[in-house]
């Protein structure tokens, strides 16, 4: 596998297409990960980014097709209705790291009463063999269970819709963060028409329910950058966290969430950051002078987070993203700065919006 400055080649495509078991594609993951050890991301991190969520993309699309076949061979047939097989998270977005978890769902065509035991015991059935081929390709499970063997996470057009209905009727801080959670879906598999209905659905909730608006900044913006009043950046004081900040938390997820926000306020319903922030400055909700600075801000917080999944073990469960402050060459600690600044500068955006 070559690996360039500005990403690397995906000659592993074709075994991805041609793999039968999901422990192929995680001897394919490993390879992948040692390829890219010790390379960093930071020449072009958007693309060195958009390279690995599109590698991610056809693991875990090929996981699926593995696990309808094993449906198959067990005698339960082909899928009885279309349906999408979907991501949220990091996923949702195209920005996992090397190493992330799972984060996923099912949304199935409405069918007639007689057909709904059929329909659901086999849906029950896929997203359970979905999510255990995940986990064999080194897919960790969500720790919250966001994944297609909860119900939850596993339901008819008509339900999830009536599901959204319910969270926006008892707007509690659970249901409002699994809300949001649902505003970040992308179908990878199957019928893309069926998860647009549903992203579609949260969207004109968000606009007859304007009034929830400041809720869901108050969800939005509860990670808050790790920057004190003075400008310095904040860092952990006890135990493993001391003199260390953790950038998935202290800086990617404020800037991350708070384009959601906005993205969410305005109608905006691409998904990825990128594409969200692209929208945002074409639409002058945000102003087109700050694009570079924007730009950069993105761009440092998903380098912080893919250079720490690269020092990972290839089989790393629970990945760390604290990075000490110390070892940070000047011109790094300049850039996380800025980032934290201009994570900080978007939330008050947020702030302002959700009061027009």
């Amino acid at each position: 596998m070559a690996v360039g400055n500005s990403g690397f080649d995906f000659q592993a495509e074709d075994q991805i297409e041609e793999a039968e078991r999901a422990d192929e594609l995680m001897n394919i993951r490993r390879r992948v990960a040692e390829a890219l050890q010790g390379h960093s991301p930071a020449a072009f991190p958007l693309h060195f980014n958009e390279n690995v969520n599109s590698w991610h993309d056809r693991v875990i699309a090929r996981a699926v097709v593995l696990a309808e076949k094993e449906l198959a061979d067990e005698g339960m047939g082909v899928p009885p209705v279309p349906y999408a097989f979907i991501v949220m998270g990091s996923s949702g977005r195209r920005e996992m790291t090397l190493w992330s978890d799972q984060d996923n769902g099912l949304i199935y065509a409405d069918v007639h009463e007689q057909d709904r035991e059929r329909t659901e015991r086999y849906f029950r059935r896929l997203g359970n063999v979905i999510v255990q081929e995940l986990e064999q390709a080194g897919y960790p499970p969500c720790e919250g269970g966001v994944m297609g063997r909860n119900p939850m996470w596993r339901k008819s057009v008509s339900e999830w819709k009536a599901m959204l209905n319910g969270w926006i009727d008892d707007p509690t801080w659970e249901n409002l963060r699994y809300f949001l959670i649902v505003a970040d879906i992308r179908c990878l598999h199957g019928e893309s028409r069926l998860s647009e209905e549903v992203h579609d659905h949260l969207y004109a909730l968000v606009a007859g329910h304007s009034h929830l608006l400041p809720r869901i900044l108050e969800q939005s913006l509860y990670r808050k950058p790790a920057l004190g009043l003075f400008g310095n950046v904040l860092t952990g004081r006890y135990g493993e966290a001391t003199g260390k900040i953790d950038v998935k938390y202290g800086l990617y997820l404020p800037y991350v969430n708070a384009i959601r926000f906005l993205s969410i306020r305005y109608g905006i319903k691409i998904t990825s950051t990128e594409g969200r922030l692209n929208q945002l400055l074409e639409k002058k909700i945000l102003p087109a002078s700050q694009e570079p600075v924007l730009i950069e801000a993105l761009s440092t917080a998903l380098i912080f987070r893919m250079t720490a999944s690269l020092s990972l073990e290839t089989d790393h469960k629970n990945p760390s993203y604290l990075l000490t402050l110390k070892e940070l060459d000047l011109h790094r600690k300049k850039e996380l700065k800025k980032g934290l600044i201009v994570a900080r500068m978007l939330q008050r955006s947020a702030t302002r919006s959700s009061r027009i």
